[in-house]
């Protein structure tokens, strides 16, 4: 396989995973419609028979409540048709503290961090989870506080939306189909399933029975489904011991250069001033180095120019192929490759392995900033006719990562002198 074959098919790759570059999803969002498994049916939570309890925007009630235990909050909330947020009351400077909450006004995705416990059967619940689903673990503490009237956490119950439908799991037929990327299409059809799934075999199984998490009411896919919206959407998952839901600061929104930081001062969250700001100034945070794919899964938004976008590449056998059928290439150019990666020689084998190819298969992630290096060295070494070529080029295992000696060494295949 010549050297610009193996370019173009690595070039080829990168297009099968983005699309045309590195796109922006187009995704357009509409009310929930009639995808009725995740429609979020509030009116079964009801404290009487006659009143269904519903989100109730009061956001002085949040404030003070904020206040009145030990913390301040110097911001305003904006309310706007799209969404919340928070601006400054007065100038500030960088450095200053503009709100603290303390520790017992927030829910944990690890109830034993918590100090305005849970209650016993709801902290069981959480604890049989993987921390690894601390969007479900945080979605059952807020479900078991909302069904209580007398829930401590309610005046921020009270102002939590009513429906996420920015997120793909609330996405109705039409818009799923509407999904570009393989990969978004993939992990939102395993939460749904794992939601229906838990919901189905865990929850209802639980209902009116003495380890009921719920008080008796019955939760099925659509409100948890509310629940895990509220967590993957508000958590802050900066805590090396979990995920934590922090009210008043969970209305900052995302930007990849944030006016200021949420700082863990022991017993305490605190919003801090990352540089000089004005009154009425937008008090943005950064959600992580998060993908466009992970902002849009769990906050229902992705960014044009997002500097951490990044997709996961899978290079084996059926994407070499798949990329040289694309470009009209001979299946037997793709073959002779995919052979390699299935059934490697000893020299090729320590190449491949040097860069991370296991099982015929190679994991990387592509960015805006470059292809992975170690794409460009598999491919090198998928490209040589025999080991003499990569010895005259000077490579070793080591070498093979650094995409400009792969070039070079492409370039000297390329020449007809070399045999």
């Amino acid at each position: 396989m010549s050297s610009l074959v193996v370019i173009i098919i690595l070039v080829s790759l990168c297009q099968l995973r983005f699309g045309v570059g590195f796109r922006h999803f187009r995704v357009r969002v509409r009310k929930i419609s009639s995808f009725s498994p995740w429609q979020p049916q509030i009116r079964t939570f009801a404290t009487t028979t006659s009143e269904a309890v519903r989100l109730d925007p009061d956001p002085d009630l949040l404030i003070n409540w904020i206040q009145a235990h030990s913390g301040h909050f110097d911001l305003d909330i904006l309310q706007e048709k799209d969404g919340w947020s928070l601006i400054t009351k007065t100038a500030a400077e960088k450095d200053a503290v503009l709100a603290t909450v303390p520790k017992k006004l927030c829910i944990f995705s690890k109830p034993e961090l918590m100090e305005s416990p849970l209650t016993t059967n709801a902290v069981t619940l959480m604890d049989s989870l993987g921390t690894e689903h601390w969007r479900t673990r945080l979605a059952v503490g807020l479900l078991s506080e909302r069904v209580r009237s007398d829930s401590f956490f309610r005046p921020y119950l009270a102002n939590l939306p009513f429906a996420f439908p920015g997120l793909p799991c609330f996405y109705d037929a039409q818009e799923f189909r509407a999904i570009q990327d393989a990969s978004l299409l993939h992990t939102s059809r395993e939460r749904c399933a794992f939601l229906n799934d838990f919901a189905e075999n865990v929850l209802k199984p639980l209902h009116r029975s003495a380890q009921d998490p719920f008080n008796g009411h019955f939760v099925d896919a659509n409100v948890l489904g509310w629940a895990f919206g509220s967590a993957c959407s508000r958590g802050f998952r900066f805590l090396a011991e979990g995920a934590v839901l922090v009210p008043g600061l969970d209305l900052c929104q995302h930007s990849p250069q944030p006016s200021c930081a949420v700082r863990d001062r022991g017993d305490a969250f605190q919003l801090v001033a990352l540089e000089p700001l004005g009154k009425g100034a937008a008090a943005t945070v950064s959600y992580g180095p998060l993908t466009n794919e992970e902002l849009l899964g769990d906050f229902g938004f992705s960014l044009h120019r997002n500097p951490h976008e990044a997709v996961s590449l899978a290079c084996d056998a059926s994407a070499l192929r798949a990329a040289a059928s694309i470009l009209g290439e001979s299946a037997e150019a793709a073959e002779g490759s995919a052979r390699v990666l299935r059934s490697p020689g000893l020299w090729q084998l320590a190449g491949l392995r040097a860069v991370g190819v296991q099982g015929g298969r190679l994991e990387v992630r592509v960015t805006e900033r470059g292809v992975d290096g170690r794409l460009l060295a598999a491919l090198r070494v998928l490209a040589a006719r025999h080991e003499g070529e990569l010895d005259a080029a000077g490579l070793d295992p080591s070498s093979l990562q650094s995409p400009g000696l792969v070039l070079l060494s492409l370039i000297h295949i390329s020449e007809p002198t070399r045999q």
